[in-house]
């Protein structure tokens, strides 16, 4: 799913889908690169907790997050960031882990894109 912002982005929200296992917590991380996740790029930078963008690791040619924030709530969720998104193409993962401590987290086929626009 790709999403247009016309201003700037503080916070992020979403809803997951019906699960069998009570999720406990969500985690999301804000990756930047000149195009989505899924497309191999010399660039790879996520957002940081000082709201700096860092370099991001890198698996099979595609960005991968290292750096979480955790979100408020559950199944409907939201996040702050800690500054204000500037102009550009973002992809947004989540790291969703379960009452029993299993974690999963959205692959680059599967995470969002989110385009800031000015």
């Amino acid at each position: 799913m790709t999403t247009t912002a016309t201003r700037a982005v503080k916070q992020l929200a979403g809803t997951l889908p019906n699960s069998i296992v009570p999720v406990g917590r969500v985690e999301v991380a804000v990756v930047r690169g000149p195009s989505t996740p899924r497309t191999r790029t010399s660039t790879c930078t996520q957002l940081a907790r000082n709201g700096k963008f860092l370099a991001a690791r890198r698996a099979s040619g595609t960005c991968q997050p290292s750096r979480f924030f955790l979100a408020k709530g559950t199944t409907t969720w939201k996040v702050k960031l800690p500054r204000r998104l500037p102009a550009g193409r973002y992809a947004i993962f989540t790291r969703v882990t379960d009452v029993n401590g299993r974690a999963r987290t959205s692959s680059g086929d599967e995470a969002d894109t989110m385009r800031v626009a000015r």
